[in-house]
């Protein structure tokens, strides 16, 4: 996941891609360090939209089903205020939408839709679960790019982990206590500990890195409670 981020291919800007491009300005516009999603606003979407691409990529996927993947992906968090469940159903709202403007047939819709719902997370006993993990292939690719922080390169697990524990406190990383901070990284150790990808693709792609991320997160809880 590193590299500039493309959205667009060398053939024209297709219906595929106007969908894309109009969930980016949207989430560009909607969320940002202003409206205080430090976490949730550009940087995350962009990621998601890459790491899917590439885990569609490895796992063969056929170029329908990476168009719906990708679509999807940038539509996801289109609605981040309602939340868990209210939320994933507003934002395949929006995308449908969206595609309705391009003219996507409704079938094609419901796809998208499906696979944003997809992309719910709840608790139970304390411990995240994501609702796709007992559901399709292309599903479980989209709620492991969801999640695909956890298995990127360092600079940018630290980057949205922090952004994370910002949007959180409802304030901009800069001003996070170390309190704020230790439990910030306290959270991601209990997170990422025994978690793995819900596709093989994923594990294979990301599984080392996110081991490398765990052993950081406690590093960062070491490190701020000798403060």
């Amino acid at each position: 996941m590193t590299g500039t981020i493309k959205f667009f291919g060398g053939g024209g800007v297709s219906q595929s891609s106007k969908v894309v491009f109009e969930g980016i300005t949207w989430i560009a516009k909607t969320y940002n360090e202003s409206s205080g999603y430090y976490y949730h606003g550009l940087k995350h979407t962009g990621m998601v939209i890459v790491c899917a691409t590439e885990l569609g990529r490895l796992a063969s996927l056929d170029s329908q089903a990476m168009v719906y993947l990708r679509m999807a992906a940038a539509w996801h968090d289109a609605e981040h205020r309602l939340g868990p469940g209210n939320n994933e159903e507003e934002s395949a709202r929006l995308a449908g939408l969206s595609m309705k403007k391009q003219d996507w047939g409704d079938n094609q819709v419901e796809v998208v839709q499906n696979l944003i719902r997809a992309t719910v997370v709840e608790k139970i006993s304390g411990v995240v679960y994501q609702k796709a993990r007992s559901m399709g292939q292309l599903e479980k690719l989209l709620a492991d790019a969801d999640l695909g922080y956890i298995g990127a390169r360092k600079s940018d697990f630290i980057e949205m982990s922090l952004c994370f524990m910002a949007e959180m406190a409802k304030k901009p990383v800069a001003s996070l206590t170390t309190e704020e901070r230790l439990s910030g990284w306290q959270g991601e150790v209990e997170f990422l500990a025994g978690r793995c990808f819900l596709t093989p693709v994923a594990e294979l792609f990301m599984g080392e890195k996110l081991s490398q991320n765990l052993a950081l997160a406690r590093n960062m809880v070491t490190e701020l409670s000798s403060k």
